[in-house]
């Protein structure tokens, strides 16, 4: 059942009533006890969330295992970060350590195709931030940074008022970010960012897999050079 408070908010209660008889068996009087379960309900929710949040890293370790090409990995990656982290938008941007710049890998949510444009030098921006404090950071109100270039233009364009990045490190040295966007402000909690963070170390993942096949494809055609 519940109860709606004159505040208008609907508090979740248990209902218990005993009733109370006299010699005759007639009911003399009720006693109603009445439980407010808003903590129990809480406490739920959040064991749900976690099982979610956990079936959807085993999901992704299978889709990292199996998956051929990094890109393919990132994408499904990004698709379950949008779902159950309830945001609008998400991104991986991956350093080119030739160039010194963040470039584009995979996103979705976007209303814009600025995203995919992106090279960002790894002094600029709020990714470059994350890159280089190895850290999770989170902005709310970006478009009114005066000193954030492309992603001014890019935040107004798309109507995002909210930013977090995670670093994807791989033995102690950050490969990329883990970008995501909401069009609206929420507050996100220690648990929210802890599974953001487990999301962002799945992505350092699949990008190790990946380089690993790579230098492993190159060492096959070492070896076949080698031979002929």
């Amino acid at each position: 059942k519940e109860y709606l408070h004159k505040s208008g908010k609907r508090i979740p209660i248990e209902l218990v009533v005993h009733a109370f008889y006299d010699t005759d068996g007639n009911v003399t009087h009720y006693y109603a006890f009445i439980t407010d379960l808003t903590q129990r309900k809480q406490a739920e929710e959040k064991i749900r969330r976690q099982i979610d949040y956990l079936t959807a890293l085993q999901d992704i370790d299978r889709t990292i295992a199996s998956a051929f090409g990094m890109k393919l990995s990132l994408k499904a990656l990004t698709s379950k970060a949008i779902s159950l982290l309830a945001v609008d938008a998400a991104a991986v941007m991956l350093v080119d350590f030739a160039a010194n710049t963040l470039q584009y890998a995979v996103g979705e949510g976007f209303r814009t195709d600025l995203s995919k444009a992106a090279n960002i030098k790894l002094e600029n921006g709020y990714a470059s931030r994350v890159a280089l404090e190895q850290h999770i950071v989170k902005v709310p109100n970006p478009t009114d940074d005066p000193n954030n270039g492309f992603l001014t233009e890019f935040f107004k364009e798309d109507n995002f008022v909210n930013y977090h990045g995670a670093p994807l490190i791989i033995k102690g040295k950050v490969v990329g970010v883990l970008e995501v966007f909401h069009r609206s402000f929420v507050k996100r909690d220690q648990e929210w960012l802890d599974f953001f963070n487990a999301l962002a170390g799945q992505a350092a993942i699949a990008v190790h897999n990946a380089e690993l096949i790579d230098n492993l494809q190159l060492s096959n055609d070492e070896l076949i050079q080698a031979y002929d």
